[in-house]
């Protein structure tokens, strides 16, 4: 199996990371650089650094087999699931000091672009989440390119939309950017594990 974050030659390694509207990350896109090489995350307590794994985890692993914040010395106390980190909460989640940054009108993305060097490939991974009444939905995306979410956005507004929950920009990128929609986690899975060349999601 490939290594996503060694420093060899071969095989695909996550390049950039991009979030909007997750944790602490909120209103902009937040784009994290990677070059293709392994990289030491560093900064105060509470300035996302926990937030930014669990965004990789979120885009790479099924949710059974994730733990939230497990730098967490409570996990009980400051336990996190995805809908908490789209609205933002903060605080310790599950009291009734909990607080939010977004409400249930946000959209929340996580974008990782993946490369290859050696082979000259690029495959760029999209998660788009958003309330539909109290439930949230996820939609996701695969790009055998490098598709970032500025040119995403640019794409899908020069046709007179916006990224929302109404489910025209999909149709904008398929046709734009040939990226392949999913509707569920499992099958996402399967298509990027096959271009990773994972061999079983262990």
């Amino acid at each position: 199996m490939k290594n996503l974050f060694s420093d060899d030659n071969s095989g695909y390694r996550l390049k950039t990371l991009q979030i909007l509207n997750w944790g602490v990350f909120d209103e902009k896109v937040k784009t994290f650089e990677f070059d293709n090489k392994s990289t030491i995350l560093t900064g105060y307590n509470g300035s996302g650094k926990t937030t930014c794994v669990d965004a990789i985890l979120t885009l790479l692993v099924p949710s059974n087999l994730r733990w939230y914040n497990l730098s967490s010395e409570s996990v009980k106390k400051r336990e996190r699931d995805v809908e908490n980190y789209v609205l933002g909460a903060w605080g310790n989640t599950g009291d009734s000091g909990t607080k939010f940054l977004r409400d249930k009108t946000t959209i929340s993305i996580i974008n990782g672009i993946f490369s290859d060097p050696v082979m000259e490939r690029e495959l760029s991974l999209l998660q788009v989440r958003y309330f539909v009444g109290d439930k949230l939905d996820t939609k996701y995306g695969i790009t055998e390119k490098e598709l970032r979410l500025e040119d995403a956005n640019r794409i899908v507004k020069s046709k007179g939309f916006s990224i929302s929950s109404d489910g025209k920009w999909r149709k904008i990128l398929a046709e734009e950017k040939n990226t392949r929609f999913f509707e569920s986690f499992t099958s996402f899975k399967i298509f990027f594990m096959d271009k990773f060349g994972f061999r079983s999601d262990n």
